[in-house]
């Protein structure tokens, strides 16, 4: 029997619950979503040698693909064109860069979208265990390399209650913006997804004082400007 997907819900935090700051929208993660990250991390992982990876690289990607199997939810549910860099295809040149440039999604009269996404801080249900995070990172070498115009931070709250966080997204010029700290992994540009924890490191470091994410309802008022949906266009 195929498996079917429901339609992914995208909740403002106005109609939905209180607890969630009104930055962030809640997304839910169907069975198949998990089921398509975990192939692609195996199938990913397994083209390379163990020196590439380090000990959590397989795990990191698991909620990598995640993440932007998501996103890519989110613009075919609002009917915006887009092209999806999926990193099952091996060509790099052909598939997964414009004019050598890489991007996850691309957007005609938008731009280029890096999707960053955040594990869930509970064991994973999936037999992997990547560090908790509660931040969004770029590493800083591969980004001032490959700056896409936008970045979309997601962070996937539990497994268990299948549903995902749309925490906000920034300019690819303000990514570089932030500060650098190598959490493990190398050198990284970061700041807090939740809202109340800059603020509260605003208040403890003034001279150290983060750049907030922008606003996941901004981000998709930009994209619905993108959609073909009653626009006529074919």
């Amino acid at each position: 029997m195929k498996t079917r997907i429901k339609p992914l819900q995208l909740i403002v935090q106005l109609l939905e619950k209180e607890e969630l700051p009104k930055s962030q929208q809640i997304i839910s993660i169907e069975e198949p979503h998990f089921k398509w990250a975990y192939f692609m991390a195996e199938t990913v992982v397994s083209r390379y040698g163990p020196e590439h990876w380090n000990k959590d690289e397989k795990a990191t990607n698991f909620y990598g693909y995640l993440g932007e199997k998501l996103f890519e939810s989110i613009l075919l549910q609002y009917k915006i064109p887009n092209l999806h860099a999926d990193p099952i295809y091996k060509e790099f040149e052909v598939y997964r860069s414009l004019g050598g440039r890489p991007f996850d999604f691309y957007i005609p009269g938008f731009g280029t979208i890096e999707t960053k996404t955040a594990p869930p801080d509970q064991p994973s249900l999936v037999k992997m265990k990547p560090a908790t995070r509660i931040r969004f990172m770029a590493n800083k070498d591969r980004w001032d390399r490959q700056r896409s115009d936008y970045a979309a931070a997601i962070k996937i709250d539990s497994e268990a209650s299948k549903r995902a966080l749309l925490s906000g997204y920034l300019k690819g010029s303000e990514v570089e913006q932030l500060p650098v700290y190598n959490f493990g992994l190398g050198d990284a540009y970061w700041t807090f997804l939740d809202p109340k924890k800059y603020e509260e490191w605003n208040r403890e470091h003034p001279d150290e004082k983060l750049i907030p994410l922008r606003p996941a309802s901004e981000l998709m008022k930009l994209l619905l400007k993108h959609s073909i949906e009653g626009s006529g266009k074919p």
